[in-house]
């Protein structure tokens, strides 16, 4: 199971084909809202949906398990990881839909959002927090849909739509891109071209508990990397004492990651927190 933990599992009627590869994250704009999309998704044939929506308050929305394509990138649809973003509704003011110039900038919450996506894709499927120049096969990193539409796409390109000329994310969502990856790196700590390996010898030994009532360096270690990591629901000042604020956080994560929602560090919720990069 591949489900990013920040969103809210939506599951649509979705390909039985197997991803072969997670080569790239791939940035999409809505016109329309989240819950507009989701409708219109949920009206559609089985397979015309994307892995990931955001919309313009931050929130997140998961209708397919990337271990599975989904039907946002034609014959990409096979390596690519496709997030959809909203660009109406809640958050953003009216625009010209007539005019794809009009595409309004993705709001702060959307991007905060976009970065934690990032940083997820990045230890969970080891895409490279890096802009690829163009939608050409054999490029790992993050894109934009506009690299594979007829009359953007250089020669050599692969096919990712059959609309000719779609504008899709817009420019001013593709100028953010590299703001998006500068942050993601920042948070993951290093250059962001190739995932850390796992510490050999971790500090929290894979079976040790943390819940509330424990302190010390390890429940510092677990606080500084929730807040960082997942900055969305973990807003809280590292203290070294597991208190009520670090058992939310911990349940929040845990109820995201698909695992029993207790609020007690065990093996299980240790494991899943390393495939985000932690290390404690």
């Amino acid at each position: 199971m591949a489900r990013y933990p920040g969103g809210l599992w939506k599951p649509l009627p979705a390909s039985s084909k197997p991803m072969t590869a997670f080569d790239l994250v791939c940035w999409h704009t809505m016109v329309g809202s989240l819950a507009g999309t989701d409708g219109y998704f949920r009206g559609k044939a089985p397979g015309v949906n994307s892995h990931l929506g955001t919309g313009g308050k931050g929130e997140c929305w998961q209708w397919v398990d990337t271990r599975y394509q989904s039907g946002a990138n034609y014959l990409g649809n096979h390596h690519i990881i496709s997030v959809e973003t909203a660009d109406m509704g809640p958050g953003f003011a009216a625009w010209n839909t007539k005019d794809g110039n009009a595409v309004p900038a993705w709001t702060d919450a959307q991007m905060e959002r976009h970065v934690d996506i990032a940083v997820w894709a990045f230890y969970e499927h080891k895409v490279p927090l890096q802009l690829v120049p163009n939608g050409k096969p054999g490029h790992r990193g993050h894109a934009f849909h506009r690299m594979g539409v007829p009359g953007y796409m250089v020669a050599g390109a692969e096919k990712w739509s059959t609309a000719q000329g779609k504008v899709c994310p817009g420019n001013r969502r593709i100028a953010q891109i590299p703001d998006l990856l500068a942050e993601a790196r920042r948070r993951v700590g290093q250059g962001g071209a190739v995932p850390p390996a796992a510490p050999a010898t971790p500090s929290v030994p894979a079976g040790a508990v943390l819940r509330r009532g424990s302190t010390g360096p390890a429940v510092t270690t677990l606080q500084l990397f929730m807040t960082r990591v997942f900055k969305a629901y973990n807003g809280y000042t590292p203290n070294g004492t597991f208190g009520p604020a670090t058992e939310a956080g911990v349940r929040e994560f845990q109820r995201r990651a698909g695992l029993p929602a207790d609020g007690v560090v065990g093996p299980a919720t240790v494991a899943k927190l390393r495939t985000f990069g932690f290390k404690g």
